[in-house]
């Protein structure tokens, strides 16, 4: 069975990132420059390389997750422990309300899906081992 999990979007997140770019577009109205217009579409453009897609997908015994270019693969069964996190870390998620998945024996990787208790509980469907902290 697989399940995708879409991240949540902090609004306020997404500003902080194409506020600073959107703050150069009155210059470049008032004083055109194709090279200025080519550089701004291009921050934006790897901005969105970056960071869409960024879901989170459950299938089988694999947590797959994918944010913009960056990949990767846990076992479901590797699992130990999920918790609420407010963690600043990078992080392939688009939100502050996040959550800590430790697997491995001390690695550990945050996410945000906008469904969080569902995808905490189909976790720990697959791994009832994994320790739930709140």
């Amino acid at each position: 069975m697989k399940k995708t999990f879409p991240s949540k979007v902090d609004v306020w997140l997404v500003l902080l990132v194409a506020l600073p770019l959107a703050l150069a577009l009155p210059g470049l109205v008032e004083d055109f420059s194709w090279a200025g217009l080519v550089v701004i579409l291009f921050c934006y453009a790897l901005i969105a390389v970056c960071m869409i897609p960024c879901n989170y997908m459950i299938d089988g015994n694999d947590l797959r997750i994918r944010c913009g270019f960056r990949s990767e693969h846990i076992d479901i069964g590797s699992i130990s422990r999920i918790a609420k996190s407010s963690d600043l870390s990078s992080a392939p998620a688009l939100s502050m309300r996040r959550l800590r998945i430790d697997y491995n024996k001390g690695i550990y990787t945050l996410v945000s899906p906008k469904a969080q208790a569902e995808f905490v509980e189909l976790l720990c469907s697959i791994n009832p081992n994994i320790e739930c902290l709140k």
